[in-house]
This record gives structure tokens, sequence and C-alpha cells, in this order.
């Protein structure tokens, strides 16, 4: 017993140890036994970047990618000295729990011991997984949940059992379905996207799958009958689909008018040109008005204008 509770005493002295190194390392880096170490390795301000992955240059990828399987959380560890001070922080707390019911519970096996060991470090993990991501994360905040702001915030444990409401309410609650519903249809109107973009289905194919799937929740496969299958469905409607305004001859999207666009015989016409701006700022005439500005381009290296006839497409969305 006594070897037990010696083991004990040194680990939680190793514990805190561990803490007042990294602790060093964090707040004093550069000072007393820090001076001579590796930053690339124990400076936290700039060992963090250790566990993600970077580009020939040093850079860090963006989107922030792991460097290998697990390096930004079961194996962090091994990626800088900050956190492997905090892995053998905990570990040696862990190691002085186990023992300390060993010496309650004596029969234990080897086995038992290991067991609660490990579900010590999946409790912990739950725990910090809470308060680092899940309270985080802007849906939650969107039920009025406020995570711990600093680690002293983690003392008051009313703190901790105060967001477990709204974090039920969140996991469990009516809005759920409500989630998954919109996961799953952000999932399908990507796959639409994709089709169209491989132009596999038109607009209106587009249109009318997405408000099928919206009053029905029934999911078109990609296929040659897509098409037909939009003419013969009544419970597709057109409406929403914009009218075609034409507007050739119009003066507003035209130049000079005395000089024109090369005539081709409409035999030897090889593309046809649609444009969606991608912005609620513009519109055909503004797009009309930067086309058909003298050519010049800004000291800023943007162009002011093309110094064409007119427009330069067929059709403008």
């Amino acid at each position: 017993m006594l070897l037990v509770l010696i083991a004990i005493t040194l680990l939680l002295l190793l514990a805190a140890a561990c803490k007042g190194a990294s602790d060093r390392l964090q707040f004093k880096f550069g000072e007393g036994w820090t001076k001579g170490l590796n930053p690339e390795f124990w400076d936290p301000q700039i060992s963090w970047r250790n566990k993600w992955r970077k580009d020939a240059g040093g850079e860090l990828v963006r989107p922030l990618t792991e460097r290998f399987p697990l390096s930004s959380t079961a194996l962090v560890a091994w990626t800088d000295g900050w956190h492997l001070l905090q892995a053998v922080q905990y570990n040696a707390i862990r190691g002085a729990v186990v023992l300390a019911v060993h010496l309650v519970f004596p029969a234990l096996t080897w086995w038992h011991l290991a067991g609660l060991f490990a579900s010590l470090w999946l409790l912990q993990a739950a725990a910090f997984h809470l308060t680092y991501t899940v309270l985080l994360h802007p849906a939650v905040r969107g039920y009025g949940i406020v995570a711990a702001a600093q680690p002293t915030d983690l003392i008051g444990l009313w703190k901790i059992i105060t967001f477990l409401p709204d974090v039920l309410k969140f996991v469990f609650g009516p809005e759920r379905k409500e989630r998954r519903r919109v996961k799953r249809r952000n999932k399908y109107l990507a796959e639409l996207h994709g089709w169209q973009q491989a132009a596999t289905i038109t607009w209106k194919t587009y249109a009318a799958a997405v408000r099928d799937y919206d009053s029905t929740g029934r999911q078109w496969e990609q296929g040659a009958g897509m098409d037909e299958y939009y003419h013969l469905n009544p419970l597709l409607s057109v409406a929403s689909v914009p009218p075609v305004i034409d507007l050739r001859g119009d003066a507003r999207i035209i130049g000079n008018p005395r000089v024109h666009y090369r005539r081709t015989a409409l035999a030897n016409k090889q593309k046809y040109v649609p444009h969606m701006s991608g912005s609620d700022l513009d519109d055909v005439f503004k797009i009309a008005r930067f086309h058909t500005a003298p050519a010049a381009v800004a000291p800023n290296g943007l162009p002011l204008g093309k110094g064409w006839p007119g427009i330069g497409y067929h059709e403008v969305t």
C-alpha cells in the first residue's frame, strides 16, 4: 500500500510539474530554461501549426487539414511540446485516479484498471469536445448557449450544468428533424447543380426537380428521361422561370452605332454564349456599359472597359 501511495504522489507531482512547464512555454517562452529549446516544437505561438498540413513553401494549407491521421486529436501530443506536456499531465492524473481506485478495490484486475483508465480518457475527451467544439458551433450559438471563454470559467460546475438543457434541446429537440431535412436538401441541390454544370440537365429541369423535392421529398435520378418527366409531371410549374426579353436593337446595349460585330452566317455559328452575372448589383445595362466603354486599364490594373461594339453576350441572366 505504501508503494501505491508513493506512486500516486509522484504522479500528482509530475502532473503539477507538467502544468507549470506548459504555462512557462505558453507565457514565458524564451526565458529561463526555455531559452535553448527549439521554438518550432516548443513555442506554442508557432508550434500549433505542426498538426496541420503545409505546402512546399511552409504555409498552412487552407482549409486546414490534418498533417497525419488524428494529428489534431488523439495523436496531437506528437506534434508539439505544449500538447506533449498536456498529455503527460492528464495521463499522470488518470494514473493517480486508477491507483487510488485500486487501493479501495484491491480485487480489481489489471484489465479492469486499464478499462477505467481508457474510460477516464474518453470522458475527458468528450468534455473537452463539448466545451471546445460543440458549444462553439454556429447552430448551437443560435440557441443562446455561451461556451466557456476562459479555462477559469470551468471552475464553477454550475456553469457546465447550465449548458446541458440547451445542448439536449439542440441534439434531441424537434428542430433536429428540420436540420436533417435541410442537410439532405442541400446535398441534393449540390448533386443537381453538378449535373447542370456538366450540361446533362437544363435549368428548367433543375428548377423543376427542386420544386418537386420540396413538395414531395422525392429525389430525381440522373438520366435521359429527366426532361420527359418534367413535361409529363402535372405537379411541376414553370411559373418561376423568368421571361426572355428581346433587347436586340436597344440603344442601351450598343456602343458606337457605326461599328458592328462581324456578321456570320447561321450555318457557320459554332457557339451560343449565355451569361449569368452571379451578382445582385449588376444588370444587363451595366454590363453593356462596361463592354462598350473605351478599352482602358485603371492604375490598380483593373479594366475600365472593353471597347466592344455592343454587349458581349447573346443572353444574360
